[in-house]
């Protein structure tokens, strides 16, 4: 929510318009995150469960490289390069990693079946 809130301050657009044009409540679009949220979270576990079953995960080398080009992407940017050093941030890009790699190992076996 508080994303969706820093988006819409920096496009110059109101909440109340916000929720005008989506045709929502608070508590609807409120509701909706809460969904979104508990589906990644589901999401999250079973492609942990998997990597973990089928040892895919995602090295300091390519940690390495993803933060290169994050850094790349907002070298104008010094407040989400100083972000990057975070260990929640770095665990979170690891994370994403891993979760590509997971997805690209069952787009391969899905392709050769």
């Amino acid at each position: 929510m508080q994303d969706l809130m820093h988006s819409l301050q920096r496009h110059n657009i109101s909440p109340d318009q916000y929720l005008t044009d989506m045709k929502k409540t608070p508590e609807e679009l409120e509701a909706g995150f809460t969904d979104q949220a508990i589906e990644r979270a589901k999401m999250g576990l079973v492609t942990h469960t998997f990597a973990t079953e089928h040892s895919i995960d995602a090295s300091k080398a390519e940690l390495e490289e993803e933060l290169n080009a994050i850094k790349e992407a907002y070298k104008n940017n010094e407040d989400a390069i100083k972000r990057l050093h975070a260990p929640e941030v770095q665990e979170s890009i690891l994370n994403s990693l891993r979760n590509r790699k997971v997805m690209e190992w069952m787009r391969e076996k899905m392709i050769r079946s």
